[in-house]
């Protein structure tokens, strides 16, 4: 079914979505508006014309035209730059995204601990999936601790209705780049509409079978330097890119999982549930880790100096 749904929607993707083409490798700078491009042509002339005749007045011409260029792109990258800035609560990652490609950027090496230094991207992938992958934990089996819970009424049908999927359709972050089931969350959002009840039924089916399609359960996986030395594979971790509608599956069993947990006073107010919340569904207030631990501390500290 997940299948039949998304070849559905990327061929309608292929027939009716424009693509955007680059021109010759080249890649244009964000504040190269259509003035700049303009001048840039008027300077193009000038030159031919120079070249072409090559008398006094087209000299003139052509640097008139070379100084008024200079200072449009000035200009437009001083604006630009004053748009990021001003935006950048609404939009970091358009500010971040020019910051980075400003910086000079040198070649990826990794270093492993025999001290053999692979400057090849395939070989650096390698090191680093060999390393993230031994640092990974496998969790113990907890099924013994069972013993101790106290019992409460199990999670019974979870039921998805149209009404749900478009909430989440209409929240979904338009920002986030493509993943390996290829599909756009700008295509979700603008045809949330005509796909709520596909997915809905989807979801509702892959609740009842128990399995999820593996599109869901793929992920591309990242190293994002954290700190230190960019040559110790030890200064990465690892970020996971899933797909986009298994975000939203995600989503959903989290909020009902969390819901009916609070319903029978599972989680008390000491719980860190601030990791836990989904936003969409549960309105209560968070709680950081920090003011928990002081707000423990608090009460015990109270304690003490009531039993003295």
């Amino acid at each position: 079914m997940w299948q039949m749904f998304r070849g559905h929607l990327c061929g309608v993707l292929c027939r009716y979505v424009p693509m955007i083409q680059g021109k010759d490798g080249r890649v244009q700078e964000p504040w190269c508006i259509k003035a700049v491009v303009n001048l840039v042509e008027k300077k193009r002339r000038a030159y031919e014309r120079l070249k072409k005749l090559g008398n006094d007045r087209d000299l003139e011409d052509y640097k008139a035209s070379r100084k008024e260029l200079k200072n449009e792109i000035r200009r437009a990258r001083r604006d630009h730059e004053k748009a990021l800035a001003s935006r950048i609560k609404e939009n970091p990652k358009a500010f971040y995204k020019y910051v980075k490609s400003k910086r000079i950027r040198r070649e990826r090496t990794i270093k492993c601990d025999s001290g053999k230094v692979y400057m090849e991207p395939e070989e650096t992938a390698k090191v680093l999936n060999e390393y993230l992958a031994s640092v990974f934990t496998t969790e113990e089996d907890l099924s013994d601790c069972w013993d101790d819970v106290q019992q409460t009424e199990k999670l019974g049908h979870i039921d998805i209705k149209k009404e749900d999927m478009l909430e989440l359709l209409e929240n979904i972050k338009l920002d986030k780049s493509l993943k390996l089931d290829k599909m756009y969350p700008r295509l979700l959002w603008e045809v949330r509409e005509e796909i709520a009840d596909p997915l809905a039924i989807i979801f509702a089916s892959s609740i009842g079978t128990g399995e999820a399609p593996e599109d869901w359960r793929v992920a591309d996986v990242v190293p994002l330097f954290k700190k230190g030395s960019r040559d110790s594979p030890g200064n990465y971790r690892p970020v996971s890119l899933t797909s986009a509608v298994g975000k939203l599956m995600e989503k959903i069993l989290r909020g009902r999982i969390y819901g009916h947990l609070e319903r029978h006073n599972v989680i008390t107010k000491s719980h860190f549930d601030h990791k836990l919340l989904p936003q969409y569904t549960v309105k209560t207030k968070q709680r950081s880790s920090r003011t928990m631990v002081l707000h423990e501390t608090t009460q015990n500290y109270t304690r003490l100096s009531e039993t003295t």
